[in-house]
């Protein structure tokens, strides 16, 4: 548990030190003063209306940021890793994820209704392909690093790839 506890506080450092290192302001818990401050480029008007039809609280109002502006946020990584694919030729990336260059559509936050009661599940990113069954991502920054994952046991393979992934994206910055 102290190794991952050490992971997640390195994580936060490395985005930390990539917000100081932009001058970008940020506030305790490591929130950024604005959405944008968070964001490699402005949303485009589709996520904006999909984030602001979605569930969670990633957007924030003009008074007080949402979620998505913090540096730990994994709604800020999806939108940050694929959004700009958006108005570009998605064959290529779907081709490097599921080795199918047909995708047509990529969409962020997409709501898939079970048919259950409650709030339909929202899926962080979702390529959308002719005929065939859409590609789902659920995009995982320091989720797996939260005392509420980490008392279900230790961290298991897959958490430790999402870990490494989360480790190689902040050094992207």
């Amino acid at each position: 548990m102290k190794s991952t506890q050490n992971a997640l506080n390195g994580i936060i450092e490395c985005q930390v030190e990539w917000a100081d290192r932009l001058d970008i302001p940020y506030e305790d818990p490591n929130m950024c003063r604005t959405l944008e401050d968070n964001l490699f480029l402005p949303l485009d008007p589709d996520t904006t209306l999909e984030f602001g039809e979605g569930a969670g609280s990633e957007l924030g109002t003009s008074e007080a940021p949402g979620s998505m502006a913090s540096l730990r946020s994994s709604s800020a990584l999806a939108v940050n890793v694929f959004a700009p694919w958006r108005g570009t030729a998605i064959a290529p990336l779907s081709s490097l994820i599921a080795a199918d260059r047909s995708a047509r559509r990529l969409r962020l936050e997409a709501q898939y209704p079970t048919g259950l009661r409650g709030i339909p599940p929202h899926l962080d990113v979702v390529i959308d392909r002719p005929g065939g069954i859409p590609l789902a991502i659920e995009s995982k920054f320091t989720e797996v690093y939260s005392p509420t994952h980490m008392a279900s046991g230790t961290p298991t393979s897959r958490s430790r790839a999402c870990g490494m992934a989360s480790t190689t994206f902040a050094s992207w910055h």
